[in-house]
């Protein structure tokens, strides 16, 4: 279905979908069937919650030999067949109940029909509120009956298109991401992994707590042939948002109000470009992944995976670039140096430990490489970015914070600058800015970013150099 052609008419399509959702989420009681411990025909209760669905059943046997093993559970309700795989059987989720013994397991999956051939795959997200929709593309709201639909985003993924949107129905939220041709499972969901993040990057909501995933034989979804809950992990929501356009209220900065009101938040080639980017390459998936999930980390820890994930994405950088970095750029002498320095080392051979004449062989061969600490900042140049002296000395600190030395100075006049917490809060701050600076950048991102160094100057002092937007 293309949201491009969203009317009352074919609204309508969403709904099989929905009440698909509805139905499994509607189960209360069950017919339950475990094949593997030959327990037939038991009634069971099921329980949504936070982390999944709570099943409840009971028996006369006891199962003691089956705890902290895995077991395919089979439910049946009105006729409808469902199935829960690797369901773990833990020794304290049981009880005494009466004559019978009462277990509960914790269903992390529950699927309805069969995988025979590629379907149109369809996911769905809850979500809290329309807090996604402000920064997805505008698009009038259509309504029919308790349904409505908001918001538009494409993007694609080799040769898939993705519409991503929002719906309300029964007074609940729900993100959609609509794949445009068949495809198998495995597949479909790898790539809304990628879209998930990227739409996390660019939002500060990474949804990710639980999802439906339906698939149909049309791509209307006129009827589900295929369903499947799954539950995740938590969703983050990352403090600071540094694309945003109304939300910066709170801080009172009226003159920064007034420039971003028309800030565009998700621009259609940079998002595409971070999906695919995303996709094609799991190390920037990873990098990503680990930088959202990074905003809840204590403070003391978050320095840390700041420092790794901008490792990450310079590595993948520098790749791109390998010619240009060496000091020594002609391959021909760069070797000739370097088998005469092997040369050199070789006629003290014998009075060199083994170990240590090895190691300085493979220190020698890493002689053309640039430092640590110059890999983190030579893309940056590479990207046209100029750093500031205090960005340049948090790079440097890298080793502090992945060695958990937090006993440093960051060269700068700050708020009770003798406050670790303090340093650690401005570094945070640095780190988060040139991250996100480089990202966009990769991704060719036209437009401004918010400034946090300048926005929460009250906590780090005047910064009277800087403005509260970045221009790219």
């Amino acid at each position: 279905m293309l949201m491009s052609e969203i009317n009352k008419k074919n609204l309508k399509c969403l709904l099989p979908s929905l009440d698909a959702l509805s139905e499994i989420l509607n189960i209360t009681s069950c017919i339950v069937n475990i094949p593997a411990i030959d327990h037939k025909d038991g009634l069971a209760t099921l329980a949504k919650n936070k982390n999944g669905f709570l099943l409840d059943i009971e028996t006369k046997k006891l199962l003691t030999d089956e705890f902290n093993k895995q077991f395919n559970i089979e439910m049946s309700k009105n006729g409808q067949e469902y199935t829960s795989e690797n369901v773990l059987f833990r020794k304290e989720k049981h009880q005494f109940n009466k004559h019978n013994l009462k277990y509960t397991l914790e269903l992390k999956n529950i699927i309805k029909g069969n995988l025979k051939n590629d379907l149109y795959f369809r996911m769905v997200l809850p979500v809290e509120s329309h807090i996604l929709c402000s920064f997805l593309l505008p698009l009038q709201p259509f309504n029919w009956e308790k349904a409505s639909c908001y918001g538009l985003i494409k993007t694609h993924i080799n040769n898939y298109i993705y519409d991503i949107f929002e719906v309300s129905y029964n007074e609940l939220f729900y993100l959609f991401i609509d794949c445009s041709s068949k495809s198998n499972i495995n597949n479909f969901y790898n790539q809304t992994i990628s879209i998930l993040v990227s739409l996390g990057f660019f939002t500060s909501f990474f949804r990710q707590d639980e999802c439906f995933i339906l698939g149909s034989l049309d791509n209307e979804y006129h009827a589900v042939e295929f369903i499947e809950y799954r539950s995740l992990r938590e969703s983050i929501t990352i403090p600071f948002r540094f694309l945003d356009n109304n939300s910066y209220d709170i801080f009172d900065i009226k003159e920064v109000a007034r420039q971003i009101v028309n800030m565009p938040t998700i621009q259609q080639e940079p998002f595409d470009a971070l999906v695919n980017l995303c996709y094609n390459n799991p190390e920037i998936l990873n990098c990503l992944f680990v930088y959202i999930a990074s905003s809840c980390y204590p403070l003391d820890t978050r320095p840390a995976c700041l420092a790794v994930v901008m490792e990450g994405i310079c590595n993948y950088i520098l790749k791109q670039n390998e010619e240009r970095l060496n000091p020594i750029k002609e391959k021909k002498i760069a070797k000739e140096i370097r088998e005469k320095i092997i040369d050199l080392i070789k006629a003290y051979k014998e009075i060199i430990d083994r170990d240590d004449f090895i190691t300085l062989i493979k220190r020698i061969d890493n002689l053309n490489q640039p430092t640590n600490t110059e890999k983190l900042k030579r893309p940056y140049e590479l990207l046209g970015i100029k750093l500031k002296d205090y960005e340049i000395k948090a790079i440097e600190n890298r080793n502090n914070f992945l060695h958990a030395n937090l006993q440093f100075e960051i060269g700068r006049d700050i708020k009770n600058s003798s406050s670790t917490a303090h340093q650690l809060f401005f570094t945070c701050n640095v780190l988060d800015r040139l991250f996100y600076k480089l990202v966009l950048k990769l991704i060719n991102y036209k437009g401004t970013m918010l400034n946090n160094i300048k926005i929460l100057e009250h906590i780090f002092g005047s910064i009277p150099d800087e403005n509260s937007l970045i221009k790219l």
